[in-house]
C-alpha cells in the first residue's frame, strides 16, 4: 500500500463536530483535493432508511459530487461516515460495501479515538495514522 496523504487535523475536527451535531444518526460525505492540493469537505445526505445504524449517500448528491469533481479536475481523497454509538473501526458491512480503493475515515464521537483512517485496498482495511482532530495540525501538504 502506498502511504495515502491524510487530511489536516482541522478538517478532521470539522467531521467530528458534524457527527456531534447529528447524535444517533450516521453522517457521510467526501473529502476532496483541488488542483492546488487544498482539502475540501463535501458533505452528502445520508439517505438510508435506518440512518441511526447505516449510511447510504443520497444518490443524486453523490452523482453531482463526482460530476463536479470531474469538471473541476479535483480528486477524491477520502470517504467518511460515522458510527454514532460505536468505535471508529470498519464494520463487516463497511467492508462488504466498500467500493473505492481510497482512504475511509470513520468518525465515532463517543470513542476514545473519535476519528480513525482506514485504507481499503479492494480486499481489506488497513489502519492509517491520522493527526489529532484539532485546528493545529496540517499534514498532507
Amino acid at each position: 500500500m502506498a502511504t495515502p496523504e491524510v487530511p489536516p487535523g482541522r478538517l478532521l475536527a470539522t467531521l467530528l463536530e458534524r457527527a456531534r451535531r447529528s447524535p444517533g444518526q450516521e453522517i457521510c460525505g467526501l473529502l476532496v483535493r483541488d488542483g492546488d492540493g487544498a482539502w475540501h469537505h463535501w458533505p452528502v445526505t445520508n439517505a438510508h432508511e435506518s440512518p441511526e445504524r447505516a449510511f447510504l449517500m443520497e444518490p443524486g448528491e453523490q452523482i453531482a459530487a463526482f460530476r463536479a469533481l470531474r469538471e473541476r479536475a479535483w480528486t477524491l481523497a477520502a470517504i467518511y461516515h460515522s458510527h454514532p454509538e460505536g468505535e471508529a473501526i470498519p464494520s463487516a458491512t463497511d467492508a462488504a460495501e466498500a467500493a473505492w480503493e481510497t482512504l475511509h475515515l470513520l468518525v465515532a464521537p463517543r470513542a476514545a479515538a473519535p476519528v480513525r483512517g482506514w485504507w481499503w485496498d479492494g480486499g481489506r482495511f488497513t489502519e492509517v495514522a491520522l493527526p489529532p482532530p484539532d485546528g493545529d495540525s496540517m499534514p498532507g501538504r
